[in-house]
């Protein structure tokens, strides 16, 4: 400090000073607000609000009507008298049993057929004739007949018509007491090998379509016979189709039981 001029010394003075001051006036300042000195925080979103649950009420209930299904009114089917009546069935090629009444729309009036010889209901062979006893030159009995039985079922209605669309059988099944009688089977087949079965509807109808209109294929003697219960009901009945429109196309055959 010995080499220091008189000057400098003024000058190292007066910035000690200085600093004094300034030391002085900071320690003021941190006395007077202290809060000065506190960290400076990060700034904070305020919270979010929570939102309150509003109560939903449900909807109102409206009932709503159920409509209410009219029954279509059924209409009963007329029964056709047998000797007069005219009859037609929706046929497909393929059917076998028609649901329904066939609707009477056929061009021309069925009328009466004749049928050849029925081949008659099988019969039990007749038992052999009593042996005679005793010595003498008697003579044995005459054997009793046996009689025929009657069929379960008979045909009380044969009628044909010429239609050259299609050739078919129909017709219907009755009880003894007239009501139809269903689930009965008629089978018709010819001499070549075709066999086909339809079975009696609720209404005792019955159908076998042969096919659109006559054909040399189905030209020829077909036969019609009832099965009940996979057993021969009815004589057999046969009839003769024709190859062209020249002959009877459509056969209407009905039954009638004969036991209760």
């Amino acid at each position: 400090m010995q080499n220091w001029s008189e000057e400098q010394l003024n000058i190292g003075i007066a910035i000690m000073a200085v600093l004094t001051v300034l030391a002085l006036m900071a320690i003021g300042l941190i006395w007077v607000q202290p809060s000065m000195l506190a960290p400076v925080g990060l700034a904070r979103r305020p919270p979010t609000p929570t939102p309150r649950p509003v109560a939903t009420l449900p909807p109102t209930w409206t009932p709503t009507a159920t409509p209410t299904q009219t029954p279509t009114p059924t209409a009963t089917p007329t029964e056709t008298p047998l000797p007069t009546g005219t009859a037609e069935a929706v046929a497909t090629e393929t059917a076998i049993a028609i649901e329904g009444t066939p609707t009477p729309d056929l061009v021309a009036t069925l009328t009466a057929l004749p049928t050849d010889t029925p081949i008659p209901f099988p019969t039990s062979p007749p038992p052999p004739p009593p042996r005679t006893t005793g010595g003498g030159g008697g003579s044995s009995a005459p054997p009793v007949p046996t009689p025929t039985p009657m069929p379960l079922y008979l045909v009380i209605n044969s009628l044909g018509g010429v239609r050259c669309d299609e050739m078919k059988f129909f017709g219907y099944v009755y009880n003894n007491n007239g009501t139809p009688r269903p689930g009965v089977t008629v089978r018709v087949f010819n001499e070549f090998g075709y066999q086909q079965d339809a079975v009696t509807q609720a209404d005792g109808y019955w159908e076998v379509y042969l096919g659109p209109g006559p054909a040399p294929e189905r030209a020829g003697t077909w036969h019609l016979v009832l099965l009940e219960d996979g057993q021969r009901a009815s004589d057999e009945i046969a009839f003769v189709m024709p190859r062209d429109c020249s002959g009877v196309t459509v056969v209407r055959v009905d039954w009638q039981r004969t036991l209760p």
